[in-house]
């Protein structure tokens, strides 16, 4: 029901069209949805506003978008809507490629962030966003060389009980060892970490030569993740830098993740590997992220960056 078939620039954005000619259907802009394409580091987005637009969405539809071959594709669908809460000026929708919601997304709340004083839905450059995994603040605090937005991300305060993910265990230390179900028995040790969604963050001598699709999917499928989790592999380089790589719940290894990124600080700060701040090399780019310890909030400094705009039919 989309094709892209022709991309121009306007005043500095690039937008990509579908020619009435080759798309019959192509009725109003009352059947298609906007959209903006955008990513951190790699970690790419489709970003759409339901403040000022009627959207309602089914699974199936959210997956078929999320195609690479054919839909739009994406790590994550990120629906901005009318908060919740009244202390919150947003709600952030958040979908995996699988169609199913998802608690958080650091690099997400970055990028809807920038596209909300873009499209100006809010003219401040601090915005509060709510999200199934709880209250996010954001700010715009520079732009770059490229005159693109840098925004802070204070994601929830990270909770190290195994239960917060769920892990099934009765210990509440954070440090967890568990058995996959794998032709070589593998034991996994792992660091639990929830900041508003699951993170179980193992550290590794080399992040090239782990296995991280069979690890990461026989730990999300395991019987002890009763809602499957989010794994990070973590090869530390020194105190405030290591290399990073992500296997995410509903999607898949991906090129970043802001909330793999903070739960990794926080997994290090916690087991004395990292200082208070550190930056992590993951395959799409670099993540800086801090965190003052248990009490206070990890703080992400993200980079989003505008692919394309588009729209799609409903």
């Amino acid at each position: 029901s989309w094709m892209v078939t022709k991309c121009m620039s306007y005043a500095g954005e690039r937008r990509c069209t579908i020619p009435y000619a080759l798309n019959a259907s192509f009725e109003s802009a009352m059947n298609h949805v906007e959209f903006a394409k955008m990513h951190v580091c790699g970690n790419d987005f489709v970003v759409v506003d339901a403040v000022t637009t009627e959207l309602d969405l089914e699974i199936e539809r959210v997956s078929a978008w999320g195609d690479r071959k054919k839909g739009i594709g994406f790590d994550q669908l990120l629906v901005i809507e009318p908060p919740t809460n009244p202390d919150d000026d947003f709600f952030m929708r958040i979908h995996n490629t699988d169609g199913g919601e998802a608690e958080q997304c650091g690099n997400g709340c970055a990028a809807v962030t920038a596209f909300i004083q873009a499209q100006g839905l809010s003219a401040q450059n601090k915005v509060v966003l709510g999200t199934l995994g709880g209250r996010v603040k954001c700010e715009i605090v520079a732009k770059s060389d490229a005159q693109l937005p840098i925004v802070k991300v204070q994601l929830t305060e990270p909770d190290l009980r195994p239960q917060s993910l769920p892990f099934v265990t009765d210990s509440t230390n954070c440090n967890q060892t568990m058995d996959l179900a794998s032709s070589d028995h593998r034991t996994i040790e792992f660091t639990a970490v929830s900041v508003g969604n699951p993170h179980a963050v193992v550290f590794v001598d080399d992040v090239d030569d782990t296995a991280v699709a069979d690890i990461g999917h026989a730990m999300q499928s395991h019987e002890r993740f009763p809602d499957s989790v989010n794994v990070e592999f973590v090869q530390s380089l020194n105190r405030t830098n290591a290399r990073l790589r992500i296997y995410e719940r509903g999607v898949g290894e991906t090129l970043a993740c802001g909330s793999g990124a903070c739960a990794a600080m926080a997994a290090g700060l916690i087991n004395g590997i990292f200082d208070k701040s550190v930056s992590l090399s993951s395959p799409g780019g670099e993540s800086r992220v801090s965190w003052d310890g248990p009490g206070t909030r990890p703080e992400l400094q993200a980079l989003p960056q505008l692919a394309y705009k588009g729209r799609v039919k409903k």
